[in-house]
């Protein structure tokens, strides 16, 4: 009679192998596309993972086959082990870099324009991002940041998706910021000083005068044809309401006072 392990065992490692490099793989996409408890969601998933991946270790053992039976069998197939190793690893990675500094700076102004952001309003990712990005500028002579510095333009930064910034620094960063200048205090600390406000653009001021005379259809109409890039269509409301506050002489822009201290 043939030995369980040598007609299921192999077949058996390789489902598991591609179970789980498939379930992190869906874990972390989940995550970057539908945010919501991104740090619970990663978690729960990876607690099980591990806990199957730990049960499946211990049926092995139980049964172990030699070693020809498992260079013959297995081949150049990865083991679950390595491969649940490398997905727990780039969670852990994409964790690392989460943050929601685009989304809060957005809502603050939008809802309580003429306070201020400080460094507090950053996480340690973004720091640290924004302290490479001051050392390059510093090294090239220069004492101001702009999209580029970020690997983006002004253009490409409505383009990505409204949560590819939770987990690239940088895009975030040029969403939230955009360009800045710095200086340095006698400390020797970096101090960046920058305006949070929205520029001018060809849609958003279209959309903002359809609002401003009252042609809601025209609105609707403009805000309509950007919904497919939600990035954009919250800029144009962002300007809307910008524009409104700045005509009725309220604050309609946050201070940004971020001490990156020494770089």
């Amino acid at each position: 009679m043939a030995n369980f392990w040598e007609k299921d065992k192999p077949a058996k490692s390789v489902g598991v192998a591609q179970e789980t490099a498939g379930a992190i793989q869906e874990t972390v996409e989940n995550v970057v596309q539908e945010g919501g408890s991104v740090l619970q969601s990663v978690v729960d998933q990876a607690s099980q993972l591990m806990s199957s991946g730990a049960e499946f270790a211990s049926d092995a053992i139980e049964s172990l086959p030699s070693a020809s039976q498992v260079s013959e069998a297995v081949g150049d197939i990865p083991s679950p082990l390595d491969v649940l190793t490398e997905g727990v690893s780039k969670v852990t990675d994409a964790v690392s870099d989460f943050g929601t500094s685009e989304f809060r700076f957005f809502a603050g102004n939008l809802l309580n324009a003429g306070g201020e952001f400080t460094q507090d309003d950053l996480n340690d990712t973004d720091i640290e991002t924004l302290k490479k990005a001051v050392a390059k500028a510093q090294a090239e002579g220069r004492s101001s940041l702009d999209y580029g510095d970020f690997g983006t333009s002004e253009q490409d930064v409505l383009k990505g998706g409204p949560l590819a910034g939770l987990f690239n620094p940088e895009l975030r960063l040029a969403r939230t910021l955009g360009g800045l200048n710095f200086s340095v205090g006698e400390e020797g600390d970096v101090i960046i000083r920058n305006t949070y406000n929205f520029n001018k653009g060809k849609k958003r001021e279209a959309y903002w005068q359809a609002k401003k005379v009252g042609d809601d259809k025209k609105a609707l109409e403009i805000l309509t044809a950007s919904i497919s890039n939600p990035v954009e269509a919250a800029s144009l409301i962002g300007y809307a309401k910008q524009e409104s506050l700045k005509e009725e002489g309220k604050p309609f822009e946050t201070e940004m006072v971020i001490n990156l201290g020494k770089v």
